[in-house]
């Protein structure tokens, strides 16, 4: 895993959920991490569109439903640029 793409996307989480950072464990999860509703994925979402260019679609919202997922689309789209 990235661990400076980790570290961002963890930021852009913990800002979004008002949490520290340190809170958010590796394997955080859509609906088994308290913070991680439907709603605050929207808010996920929206914010790394914003920060670090995700191109969203109704697709990759529902496939986006992890820490661990959501690395390594990042990952792999920065690969290819």
């Amino acid at each position: 895993m990235d661990r400076n793409l980790s570290k961002r996307v963890k930021t852009i989480m913990a800002e979004s959920w008002n949490l520290s950072v340190e809170s958010i464990p590796d394997d955080a999860q859509l609906n088994k991490f308290a913070k991680w509703d439907s709603l605050s994925h929207v808010q996920v979402l929206l914010a790394l569109q914003s920060k670090e260019g995700l191109v969203l679609s109704a697709e990759l919202v529902q496939s986006l439903n992890s820490l661990p997922k959501i690395i390594e689309h990042l990952a792999g789209n920065i690969d290819h640029e």
